[in-house]
Order: C-alpha cells, then structure tokens, then sequence
C-alpha cells in the first residue's frame, strides 16, 4: 500500500489539543473564583517540595454550597456498580515532536521523529473483603509515525495487563499489607526505583513483584521489603493478551522488550518521619541482570550490583524545604568491578501566595566510567530509567550508551521556576547545566578527545485541566544546546514538543 496514500496528517492532533489549552487559557482572562479557592489540587510531589501545611479555609455556609452535579453523580455511581467492585478507563493521546534528540546530528537520516500515541486503559478493583483486593489493568497503546519517512507508518502494539494483582491488608490484625503480582512502585523521590521496564516509555511502569509493607504508626515508620523479577519480554508471570508489535523498520511483526536484560532483585527501604518536619531513608537493593535482547546483545548487562543509601528532606519553615539523597554502589558488571557513587538534592523556596510561586535550585552527580582503570565506575540508575528532569536528554542516552535514560557521567546543575496562575494551570520551566565525570568515549567519532561540558538544557510546561476530574492535557517543551564533550560532527542543535490529553472515565 502507498505511503502517500496510507501516512496520515498527523499535525491535526497537535493543533486539536493545543486548542484545547485555549481554554483554561481563556479562563484565566474571565475567572472570578476568590483568591484561594481551587478546582483541583496539583500534582502531588515529595514532602520536601511541598508548601508545607496550610490551615483549611472555613467552610461556606450551607446556603452557598453548589448543588451536586447530576451528571458527575451519575459517572461516580457508575463506576460503583456493585459495593464490592470499582472500575474505570481513560485514554490518552500524544503528539510529539524530536530533533536530533539521538545522535545531535541533523545529517542523520532518522534525526527527526514526529509520533503520536494512543493509549486507552481500562481497569478494576474487586474487594470480597475490607482485607483483600484484587487489581487488575488493561493497557493497548498504538503509534502512528510521520517522520522519518523510512518508518512503517503504524504500529498497533501490544495488549497487556500492566497491573495484575492482589493486595492482603491488615491480615490477623497486623499492621501489614501484602502485594503480590505486577504492580506499580514508587519509593522516596523516584530516584533509583520507579520504572520497571525503560523500553516501552511511558506505556507501563509496572514490576512483577512480592511486597510487604510494614506500617509502624507508633515510631511514624514504614518499612517496605520486595522482590522483583522482571522478565525483558515482559511477559514472565503475567502473559500478554497480544504479544507482537509491528516493526518501525520491517513492518513485520515483533516482540517488543521492555528492558535489555532479565532483571531480579530485592529491595530494604525504611521511611520514618518521628523528627518534626522531617523525612528519613535508608535503604538497601540488589540488581541481578542477565543480558537477553537478541535484536541488540551489546546492550544488555551482566551483573550484581549491590546499593546502600540515605535519604533525608526537612522543611526549614513554610517557605524553604530542602532534600538530598546519597547512594554507593559495588559488585561487577560485564566482567568488571563495579563500584560507583550518585547524589542527588535540591534546595526549594515556596512564596505561599495566591498564584503557588516557587523557585528551585537543584545538584545531581552520577559517577563516570574513568578509561583505563578497570574497574566500571558509572553509577547504575537501577530502576529509575525515567524522564525525571528531561524528556529530550534521555535519547541522548541511547546515542551515548545504546540505552534510553541510561544516565550515569553526569554533573547537573539545575534552577526552576513553577506557578499556578489559574487553579485549572500550571506553569514550570527549568534550566540545566550539564558537565561529564569524565571522558568515558574519548577514543569515539561522537565524542572530543577532552570536553566536558555537556550543554545546556531548557524546558517548558504548561499543564492545563480542561474538565475536572475528566480531561486534562499539557504542552512541554524542552531545547538542548550540546557543549564541547560532543565532536563537532554530533554538536547539533536538539529540540523537543509534545502536546497531550487525558480522558478518564
């Protein structure tokens, strides 16, 4: 079938849901809510990033409560159907926009990619007692390509379950609570353990794990212990209901990994919060990988890696928070030693006005793999292989390593700035100075012979709630300039968009 007849016009769906950001825009010329008053809340973030507590406002009298919306009522009974049973889907839809995102290299065939995702989830929650639940999600994402050309113009993936799984709460009166199957984890600032499986982005976020979770209330402590077991193909303890993707290159259909190795491995993280205003972790992982993509062996590792860390936020007062996070790795990976070193902080001023200014400023450091000392000296982001701070420097990663996220041979220095001028919009743009540890790919094409200056990095966001509770969307954008750690022959200018909206149900 002909490209020209068969690619589809995809900028149709960026312009939509930009338009859709038209209205909160709008809104935000037209409102006449009081100072104080809110839609929605924001997005969560870490204590430490937090405002601190505020004293509710007085309630209104009852005379100027809003009537129940029938409609919302409606929706909210439906997905009740039964005391026992919850349900409830959404769907989102992206357009995104990449140049030289990969090789910073704008004679590079494939330098531009203009993709768009669509993903409807469906989910449940069955409860046949206040002790137990079972959880389960469905998940379908499809692509269609643009750009480059080369690309087959549609994939339509796989469908999964990306959450399947039982959670035991409170059993023989404990203060426990057991989850066993794929689940999603999150633990401290989503540093080291998140993302269970880089390759698919955004799609899933799930682990195939035991978890017990110990809540102390007495000594304000939570102590989590969990096993993964993340089979690369995604699909060890819980099989996909359609287990092929079509092939960008081939058009052929393909199995699809969602992380380059098989990975096991064991997690001790304490979280206590007995000192006022205050946050504390310690922690303990184990990583086994075995190396098991065929399509691209060389990425895959061979390893155990054994990390100790720490963790500590502390609110100084309502206006200045702070956070820093300490982590030491040893073992061997690829027949080598491993023993690397990451840090992570950031200092944060909330002005507590009516619009949620705040500023930041952040330090990250990821240890470099030193040439020639024999021993492997890169920090291993074990499963933290997300876009935490960029979306566009991750596929700068996958040039350097072969791997997207892959991030270690870093100095970061970044200072952000976030508001809320609407309670429907936030707005967020930060600034990145990127440095190398040191010249790990000296002796590569891509790469001088001494710089260590990365670049740097812009972004923006506007994130915008379109009906509460029922459509949201964001626009982001994100600008790298590389430094002289590139050759001059991959030194090119990089940029990322991405519009976005999600329907939930």
């Amino acid at each position: 079938m002909a490209v020209s007849s068969q690619r589809f016009r995809h900028s149709w769906m960026f312009l939509a849901i930009s338009m859709v950001a038209i209205f909160p825009a709008w809104a935000v010329a037209q409102s006449t809510q009081p100072t104080g008053t809110t839609d929605a809340s924001p997005a969560s973030a870490p204590a430490a990033e937090q405002a601190g507590p505020v004293e509710p406002a007085p309630p209104p009298a009852a005379a100027t409560q809003p009537a129940e919306d029938p409609v919302e009522a409606w929706i909210q009974a439906t997905k009740h159907p039964v005391p026992w049973m919850t349900w409830g889907a959404d769907l989102r839809l992206r357009d995104l926009y990449i140049n030289n995102g990969v090789r910073l290299d704008k004679k590079d065939p494939t330098h531009e990619i203009h993709r768009q995702r669509y993903r409807p989830r469906w989910w449940t929650t069955i409860s046949p007692s206040e002790h137990l639940d079972f959880n389960m999600r469905i998940v379908w994402e499809a692509n269609t390509y643009a750009k480059p050309h080369s690309y087959e113009t549609v994939d339509r993936g796989e469908v999964l379950f990306d959450i399947f799984n039982f959670k035991i709460k409170k059993p023989f009166d404990l203060p426990i609570t057991i989850t066993g199957g794929r689940q999603e984890i999150s633990l401290g600032d989503r540093w080291l353990v998140f993302e269970g499986g880089p390759l698919d982005g955004s799609r899933t976020i799930c682990f195939d794990a035991i978890r017990l979770t110990a809540d102390l209330e007495d000594v304000k402590t939570r102590i989590d212990l969990i096993y993964i077991d993340q089979d690369a193909e995604g699909k060890g303890w819980i099989p996909m209901l359609k287990d092929r993707y079509t092939h960008t290159s081939t058009g052929l259909p393909a199995q699809r990994y969602i992380t380059e190795q098989d990975e096991r491995g064991a997690v001790l993280w304490i979280h206590n919060e007995s000192i006022a205003r205050t946050e504390l972790d310690g922690y303990f992982i184990y990583k086994n990988t075995t190396a098991n993509a065929p399509s691209a062996p060389q990425r895959g590792d061979d390893a155990d890696i054994y990390t100790f860390g720490g963790r500590a936020a502390h609110a100084f007062d309502e206006h200045w928070k702070a956070r820093a996070e300490l982590a030491h790795q040893f073992g061997h990976k690829n027949d080598s030693r491993h023993e690397a070193l990451g840090f992570n902080s950031q200092l944060a001023y909330h002005f507590n006005d009516q619009y949620k200014n705040w500023l930041r400023l952040e330090y990250e450091y990821l240890s470099g793999d030193r040439p020639g000392s024999g021993t492997n000296e890169a920090f291993d982001m074990l499963w933290g292989r997300w876009p935490r701070w960029s979306e566009l420097y991750i596929y700068t990663n996958a040039g350097e390593t072969g791997r997207f996220a892959d991030s270690s041979n870093l100095h970061r220095i970044g200072t952000g700035w976030s508001c809320q001028p609407h309670p429907r919009i936030q707005l967020a743009t930060d600034y990145h100075v990127l440095f190398a540890d040191q010249n790990t790919y000296r002796d590569r094409a891509a790469y001088s012979r001494g710089g260590k200056f990365r670049g740097q990095l812009l972004t923006w966001s506007m994130k915008y709630i379109v009906i509460p509770n029922h459509l949201t969307g964001h626009l982001w954008a994100e600008f790298f300039c590389p430094g002289d750690y590139w050759a001059k022959s991959n030194n090119d200018f990089a940029t990322f968009l991405r519009a976005e909206l999600i329907w939930t149900w």
